[in-house]
């Protein structure tokens, strides 16, 4: 996640943020730490240049969202996470008319700022059944940008790569959808126990 953006700032931080490990050696004009805020070497820099930088692509969290809904023969439906607009991907396209969720920044900065329409988890039959995560954007893209996408919360941590993933761009959005298991549950399994899930693409 992404350095604060304000308060107390130490190199330490700076340096587990651009990857390194937590105590141990590191300077300001270490290229890694230097490129959190694309200084070149020797540069003049300041801390406070620091502040909000951050090691990956786009990031931040989702205040989980929960709909269900029966589709008579196929079931009951449970999706969780977050949803804003019509998706073109499995079972959220049955409910386009449904949003839920929200998230502190909707815009994909490394898709040429595209809107954030899905990212949420649909199981079928029970809420902590094994699913499907989605990942939905407006616009159309190539299966590339990104490597992993890190979901934290109170229930523990999940790591998706985008190489697992079935990819799908049609109909003005672009998405990546990854099998999910028995209780993996990435944004919980109701709004009382995971009430928002930290999100990081890499």
């Amino acid at each position: 996640m992404a350095l604060p953006s304000s308060g107390a700032l130490s190199l330490n931080a700076i340096h587990i943020e651009a990857g390194g490990s937590s105590g141990t050696s590191a300077s300001i004009n270490d290229s890694d730490i230097r490129g959190l805020i694309s200084k070149g070497s020797g540069a003049q820099m300041s801390f406070n240049e620091w502040y909000g930088a951050a090691n990956n692509l786009y990031d931040g969290t989702v205040t989980n969202g929960y709909h269900s809904a029966d589709f008579g023969f196929l079931g009951q439906f449970f999706f969780r996470g977050f949803k804003n607009g019509n998706s073109q991907q499995g079972s959220f396209t049955v409910i386009n008319n449904v949003n839920f969720g929200s998230v502190n920044d909707s815009t994909v900065d490394f898709l040429s700022d595209a809107s954030l329409i899905v990212l949420a988890e649909s199981t079928q039959s029970s809420a902590s059944a094994a699913g499907t995560l989605n990942f939905e954007v407006s616009g159309s893209f190539s299966n590339s940008g990104f490597s992993t996408l890190k979901l934290t919360n109170n229930g523990g941590s999940n790591t998706f790569n985008r190489t697992d993933a079935t990819y799908q761009s049609q109909n003005g959005t672009t998405s990546w959808a990854w099998s999910t298991t028995l209780n993996q549950n990435p944004f919980g399994t109701n709004g009382a126990n995971i009430t928002s899930t930290e999100f990081e693409f890499n």
